[in-house]
């Protein structure tokens, strides 16, 4: 199938030489970046539901008491806020942002 497409000429003649250098056309480069593109950006077919259940071992001790469960909340709390650092950087990021954008 023959296709036409734009592309700047700058880019088109990088991927000439890019063809030269290793010894093919520019058609069978074309054409297995595209396929490429299509094999990586299609989506899933799959589901979670589709997946059996791994066994990653046994359970080393069960949360039997109040104290233990309060334990793993903090945890689980401490452990899913963002850290100081990304904080910071995305304060950074919005103090840049507005600078661009006033300037």
């Amino acid at each position: 199938m023959k296709v036409v497409i734009d592309v700047s000429e700058p880019v088109y003649s990088e991927f000439e030489q890019m063809a030269r250098r290793l010894g093919r056309s520019t058609s069978d480069l074309i054409q297995e970046a595209m396929e490429l593109y299509v094999r990586e950006e299609k989506p899933s077919t799959h589901s979670i539901l589709d997946l059996q259940p791994l066994s990653v071992g046994s359970i080393h001790k069960p949360i039997n008491s109040r104290a233990e469960l309060e334990v793993l909340e903090q945890l689980n709390k401490v452990y899913s806020e963002p850290a100081d650092d990304q904080i910071l950087l995305h304060g950074i990021k919005r103090k840049v942002r507005s600078t661009l954008k006033r300037g």
